[in-house]
């Protein structure tokens, strides 16, 4: 029976070697384990970091191209509005610059050194002769396109005083201008 005990004691303290054996190895294996996740954890906090980084640097470059694309489009506006008010200028001038009569009066019509009045009403040669020298000014006759030699003055007429040639030759079209 003392063999017997001494066999169980033996088998018994051999199977606590080797559950102390595994034990060890379980315990080994779980502190490499750890190990493992805690390298693992660090490695995917660095590239958390790094990506948080990355997503902050785009944020901020994002930023700075919508300020600056917000800037030059401020500046396309202002050159905009300025290169409009440029025009609305030009065409007033271009406005003034048509209706300008030179150094004539009010309603004559500048050419060549000289101030033309187109009446758009028609009377006998002698009425018309008085209407301009009542204007300080000579009368000239047209009686067809033909005989008219100013190009401004013949638009002027055809376009704004509706030019028709007299039927009757004792009635002319008054043009009178000035010396």
């Amino acid at each position: 029976m003392e063999l017997s005990l001494h066999n169980a004691s033996q088998k018994h303290l051999k199977n606590n070697r080797h559950s102390h054996c595994k034990i060890l190895q379980v315990s080994d294996l779980l502190k490499q384990y750890q190990t493992n996740l805690t390298h693992q954890e660090h490695i995917l906090e660095g590239q958390i970091l790094a990506q948080q980084q990355a997503t902050n640097a785009s944020e901020k470059k994002l930023k700075e191209t919508i300020d600056t694309l917000t800037w030059e489009l401020q500046e396309k506006s202002k050159e905009q509005e300025k290169l409009l008010q440029q025009n609305v200028n030009l065409q007033e001038a271009l406005q003034r610059a048509e209706n300008f009569s030179g150094p004539c009066p009010e309603d004559w019509l500048w050419h060549k050194e000289n101030c033309y009045l187109f009446s758009s009403e028609s009377s006998y040669w002698t009425k018309s002769q008085e209407t301009c020298l009542s204007l300080d000014a000579q009368m000239l006759q047209i009686n067809s396109v033909d005989d008219l030699h100013l190009p401004e003055a013949g638009k002027a007429i055809a376009n704004v005083l509706n030019l028709k040639i007299l039927e009757e030759q004792e009635k002319t079209l008054e043009c009178c201008y000035e010396i």
